[in-house]
Formats: structure tokens, C-alpha cells, sequence
């Protein structure tokens, strides 16, 4: 401690020690049947688990310093549940000499992705996914004890007054300025947790041709988009930053605020790959076979979304937060060439 009463760290451990500190423990069930009909022409399998993680490691968790050296530490933090069911199901649609086509649907559903329980906390609820921008605008999560996995909470938007200043509902249902809003006027306001996944595969074969083509999905969940957020805003253009084409014409002209105005459903469908080949096969062994290709990636998207991706990571605590400085969706096409000898 230096003369004027600060703690002043010289040399010493780099984390607080935890010696109560646990390994992760993962309890689940899971019922499933797998199933053929049509002399298996359709099979597939249908499961439904339930899943419980105790001891949930949480890096940074902020405890007192003194008495501990530094102010945050590793803790274990609680325990999340979750459920839901996976079918996949394979079909043969059509067999014929000189024509096939198989077919592959995987389809997810999340029940529920619960915190049920959790300590170590100076309050009775835990925060993740900071917005980042100027200004102190937070975290964009908050879980209590039962919340819901990526539940969004903050303030509702009532849109904007003469001034043009933001107008968001306080817990009467009153239409007020973003200064006469409080801490308990704020509340769930989406979810960034998708509840369906789905994916489609088929693969064609005809004579020396063959043609595969996968679409898959999300649907059910909120995306917090970020881009628009910072930069559809005439406050950033005037600050002398980049800002969004859209913003000239249609941006908010108040200090940008986080808000359900921010959320969009992230429902989507995208072809994902589609590749055509043909196989040019010898009859004479001591020659080689070979396959020429051509094949594609992400030719296109069918979502309401206007952010540039609304297919983003759906892990963690605070899922489907569009970053800032994201690079778009790349179509990309390729040429290839297979030689078997």
C-alpha cells in the first residue's frame, strides 16, 4: 500500500487462488428409436434428451479486492439445463437403371436452455455480451435465476418524440425519454437462442452425372444488430466516422441507444453448397477414372434480416450479437478434378 492508501500490485500470483474450485459435471438422458420402412427405403432416427451441467466454470466473475488480490476470479457459477429433440431422416425417393435420388432431413428442436441455478454473484443476476460502441451502453444479456439461455434485456422502444429523441415504455406502459427510464422499467425483450435447426441434403445420380445440393436453417431466434446500431446513426456521421448508406436517408438522429429497435428476427433458409459432376470411367483397368466438378457455396439466403449475416454464433450465454467489423457472406465457386488410378 502506497502512502495515500492504494494498493499498488508489485509482484505476485497472476489470479486469485480458488481452492474450492470444481471440474464441470454433465448429467443427460436420451430416449431414441431408430426406425426403417419401405424395405428401407425410408429409415431414420428420432431422439429426445435432457441435459444438466452443474459447476458451471465462468471466468472473471468480480469478487472484492482486498481481501482477494485481484478483482475478478474463476469461479463455479451454477448449473443450466436443456432439452429437445433431433430427427433425421433418410429416404430413397426414386430407383431406377439409370436415374437415383437420396434425400437427407435433419430437423432440431430446443425446448428449453435454462439457467437454473447460480451463486458467487454481488447480485441476484448475471450479465454477459457487452455491446461495445461509445458510450456506456453495457451488456445486452441478463440471466436470473430460471431466465432463459440469450434472453435480451433492456429497454422497449415507443419511437421518437418532435425532437427527435428516443421515447421507450416504462413498466406503467407510459411513453418516456430514455433519462426516466430505470433499472426496473426494463425487461425481456427477445432471444438470440435459435429454436429450430434444419438442414435438407439430396443427391442425384444420373447415368455419369451426379448433382448434390444441401439447404439448411435457423429459425425462432432474435439477432441484436450491432452494425445498424453504430452506423445507421447521423451522430456517428457527424463525429466524422463511416456510417451506413441508409443513414443519410432514413438513420437515427439521436446518440444511438440499446433497445428491442435493435432487434430483428434472424429466420433464415440458405442454399448452402450445390455441387454437379460427371465421371468419365474407363473400361480398361490400367487407365485411370477420373471426375471433373464444378460446385458452389452460399449462392443465397431467403431471410427478413437486413444485418449482413444472420447466421452467427448461437453458443455461450450470449448468442447471435452481430459484430461490428464483420466481413459479408462470400459466394465463392471452384473447378476441381478428381483422378482415381
Amino acid at each position: 500500500m502506497n502512502p495515500s492508501g492504494q494498493w499498488l500490485q508489485t509482484w505476485g500470483p497472476s489470479r486469485n487462488p480458488n481452492p474450492n474450485l470444481k471440474w464441470e459435471m454433465k448429467k443427460e438422458w436420451n430416449f431414441g428409436i431408430d426406425f426403417g420402412v419401405l424395405t428401407n427405403r425410408v429409415t431414420g432416427s428420432l431422439d429426445v434428451y435432457k441435459r444438466k451441467a452443474d459447476n458451471l466454470l465462468m471466468t472473471s466473475v468480480k469478487v472484492p479486492s482486498p481481501a482477494n488480490i485481484h478483482s475478478s476470479s474463476t469461479l463455479n457459477i451454477g448449473s443450466i439445463t436443456s432439452s429437445g429433440l433431433e430427427l433425421t431422416l433418410n429416404t430413397i425417393p426414386i430407383v431406377r437403371k439409370d436415374f437415383q435420388w437420396r434425400s437427407t432431413v435433419t430437423l432440431s428442436k430446443v425446448f428449453s436452455n435454462k439457467l437454473e441455478d447460480f451463486s458467487y454473484s454481488s447480485a441476484d443476476y448475471l450479465e454477459f455480451g457487452g455491446i461495445g460502441g461509445y458510450g456506456s451502453l453495457g451488456n445486452a444479456v441478463r440471466l436470473y435465476k430460471g431466465s432463459n439461455i440469450g434472453d435480451f434485456y433492456g429497454k422497449r422502444f415507443a419511437g421518437f418524440n418532435e425532437s427527435g429523441e428516443w421515447l421507450f415504455y416504462n413498466k406503467e406502459g407510459e411513453k418516456v425519454t430514455a433519462d426516466l427510464i430505470y433499472d426496473d422499467d426494463k425487461t425481456v425483450i427477445g432471444n438470440g437462442q435459435p429454436k429450430w435447426y434444419l438442414s435438407w441434403t439430396n443427391n442425384f445420380q444420373y447415368k455419369n452425372f451426379d448433382l448434390s445440393f444441401m439447404f439448411k436453417g435457423r429459425f425462432g431466434y432474435d439477432v441484436l444488430n450491432r452494425m445498424n446500431m453504430f452506423y445507421n446513426n447521423l451522430t456517428t456521421l457527424q463525429a466524422g466516422y463511416n456510417v451506413l448508406n441508409s443513414a443519410i436517408n432514413e438513420g437515427v438522429s439521436a446518440t444511438y441507444q440499446y433497445s428491442d429497435y435493435y432487434l430483428e428476427k434472424g429466420n433464415y433458409i440458405r442454399l448452402d453448397n450445390i455441387t454437379l459432376g460427371y465421371n468419365f470411367k474407363n473400361k480398361n483397368e490400367k487407365w485411370p477414372s477420373f471426375r471433373v466438378y464444378v460446385s458452389a457455396t452460399d449462392l443465397f439466403t431467403i431471410t427478413g434480416y437486413k444485418g449482413l449475416n444472420p447466421e452467427m454464433d448461437d453458443t455461450g450465454m450470449a448468442p447471435s450479437m452481430e459484430a461490428c467489423g464483420r466481413t459479408p457472406v462470400t459466394r465463392s465457386v471452384s473447378v476441381g478434378l478428381n483422378v482415381n488410378f
